[in-house]
């Protein structure tokens, strides 16, 4: 049984800040600009809670629960900070029910402080990744924590031939910049991992950590309001990962990862990857 870790919550007052951790969000800066971009899906719930050892600061729309933000926060920021083989810089999850902004405060995930934005499916999301990553990038914790990454090694996953429609995806993803197609398989379950990584990357090391990232996003009897997640987008400097859980009607889900160039283009980019899940769904 999964043994979730304590949540504790505080609400601070709008325009009063006087936790340490909050103090950098100006009672008129960046959070209150976050939550007043989702104004118009309502007014926003803004929280501060500590989930194990992250801080965990959250702006959530109204009809969609400040907790079940915060839960899911709590649930994917140590996996993220943890086991990603590269500093993400923030990372977006699309789930049934909205969307999840996780940006890391500070310096990074070090600091075990997240910024976390949920909001319902057709919110304003590109304005608020960027001003995510702004309000994040200005604030200063009051004490960083120990360093969060596990340095265990990860799983070794066997390399498996790349379907027949891999060397066409791996075109029709044009918006990554070149990219090469590798399979692994999951030694336990026996499923799939699709990587289509730039020329020199390392697949082998996205792998394991997209297989572990997918089976947390895939948690939705604890997801609540957001529902389970089905695909995450891993911002890295000049770097764009998607994580995308495929479709199955018979054994464990593959997985899809596309790393590669990030030119730009994230709705022409967000287009290919939709098309290459459906390809390999199929394959």
């Amino acid at each position: 049984m999964r043994i979730e870790a304590p949540v504790q919550v505080r609400t601070p007052e709008r325009g009063d800040f006087p936790d340490p951790q909050m103090a950098h969000f100006e009672s008129r800066g960046d959070a209150e600009t976050l939550a007043a971009l989702l104004a118009p899906w309502e007014t926003a719930a803004l929280k501060e809670v500590q989930v194990g050892d992250f801080a965990i600061i959250s702006v959530s729309a109204t009809g969609l629960a400040g907790s079940a933000v915060a839960a899911a926060a709590g649930r994917l920021s140590p996996l993220i900070a943890r086991r990603a083989p590269r500093h993400v810089d923030q990372a977006t999850l699309r789930g049934v029910g909205g969307t999840l902004v996780l940006t890391p405060v500070g310096s990074g995930w070090s600091t075990g402080t997240v910024l976390a934005v949920g909001l319902r499916p057709g919110g304003p999301l590109a304005r608020l990744e960027i001003l995510a990553r702004r309000a994040a990038a200005a604030h200063v914790p009051a004490s960083p924590s120990a360093d969060q990454r596990d340095v265990t090694p990860a799983a070794r996953f066997d390399a498996a031939p790349p379907p027949a429609a891999a060397a066409v995806a791996a075109e029709d993803l044009e918006a990554f910049g070149p990219l090469t197609a590798q399979s692994y398989r999951e030694p336990t379950s026996g499923a799939l991992i699709h990587c289509f990584v730039s020329p020199g990357a390392s697949a082998a090391e996205l792998a394991p950590f997209a297989w572990e990232l997918a089976q947390v996003m895939a948690q939705g009897a604890q997801a609540g309001a957001l529902g389970s997640f089905h695909s995450a987008v891993l911002r890295s400097g000049r770097e764009r990962i998607e994580i995308r859980r495929l479709e199955s009607t018979a054994g464990p889900a593959p997985v899809l990862v596309v790393a590669g160039a990030d030119t730009g283009r994230p709705g022409l980019a967000r287009l290919q990857v939709e098309r290459t899940a459906a390809r390999l769904s199929g394959a």
